[in-house]
């Protein structure tokens, strides 16, 4: 009952996405779990725990939810016929089978390992494993929010190459090492935090947390290129890539976490999301002719960026 009502939640927040209309793209995003949080207090404080009221009160907010979105996007409905697109249907579908299936093969490649993981050494090692996932992946919000940013951005400047050229590579290498700032964050916390919030029986999550963090820096700025390829109406590219590093993904797993464990499964995973940046940097320098380095390295022209932002917070 509540798959076709998240589904068009999430088709209206991305009209705000493409229209670059944040604040109502947030107002969506974030009220539906409020509203849960909201409804599933108020069940408790009534003394009702069952689980069928809970998954009530998460279909109650999400009706709510879907209201107001509607309620929010009708100000944006074209009035009459609108513009004419010459076989937009058949635009629209062959962009979204691509996009979609890149979206399914990165979760799969998101999740692949905990489900090998599982297979070969059971659940309680899952569920440890799953704590290390869990908190590294964490460190995504970032470049996530970056990239939501940055799609609809990137698709608006597909007639000016230059400034496109230049948005990327910023964005790129600014996501991959404040990301990188925080995983050593992470790394230096992560044990005590563990120990602190999960207890003694799940501290052997820390180290396949420290082996997870490189790969999640590069899977970071990895999103952000996926983005500009997609902007560019090559959706297929990132298909296709994403279908390589799911087979390295579940080839690396079933060959380390036999004699590794969680370990194991942690290695590979963080080997397959450095590969997918390599060749998400590839195709990005065969697009657009920018050097690998500009993707990577902060240079000048970041810190005069730096230089103004101090400024600016100066005279505030």
């Amino acid at each position: 009952a509540v798959f076709p009502i998240s589904l068009l939640l999430a088709l209206i927040s991305s009209v705000f996405q493409g229209l670059q209309q944040f604040k109502r793209f947030n107002l969506i995003l974030l009220l539906q779990p409020s509203l849960t949080l909201i409804f599933v207090i108020l069940l408790l404080l009534g003394g009702v725990d069952a689980i069928e009221w809970m998954l009530a009160a998460y279909l109650a907010a999400a009706l709510v939810t879907l209201i107001v979105a509607l309620f929010t996007v009708r100000g944006y409905w074209v009035k009459g016929e609108g513009p004419a697109f010459p076989h937009y249907g058949r635009a629209l579908l062959a962009y979204g089978y691509k996009a979609h299936l890149s979206n399914i093969l990165a979760f799969v490649n998101y999740r692949a390992d905990i489900f090998l993981v599982n297979f070969f050494t059971g659940p309680a090692a899952a569920g440890v494993y799953v704590i290390a996932v869990q908190l590294s992946e964490r460190l995504w919000l970032l470049s996530r929010a970056a990239s939501t940013v940055l799609l609809p951005r990137l698709s608006q400047l597909s007639s000016d190459e230059a400034k496109r050229k230049r948005l990327t590579p910023i964005v790129t290498r600014w996501v991959l090492w404040i990301t990188l700032a925080a995983s050593l964050l992470t790394a230096l916390v992560g044990y005590p935090f563990i120990l602190l919030i999960f207890g003694t029986e799940f501290v052997a999550a820390y180290w396949p947390l420290v082996l997870l963090l490189p790969g999640i820096v590069l899977g970071s700025a990895s999103r952000v290129l996926a983005n500009d390829i997609a902007a560019r109406g090559r959706p297929e590219l990132n298909m296709y890539t994403s279908i390589l590093v799911v087979l390295i993904n579940v080839a690396g797993n079933v060959a380390l976490i036999p004699g590794h464990g969680i370990h194991g499964a942690a290695v590979a995973t963080s080997l397959a999301y450095g590969i997918n940046f390599a060749l998400r940097l590839a195709m990005h320098r065969y697009f657009t002719g920018t050097p690998i380095w500009r993707n990577i390295l902060i240079g000048r022209s970041d810190l005069a960026i730096l230089n103004s932002l101090r400024k600016k917070g100066g005279k505030q």
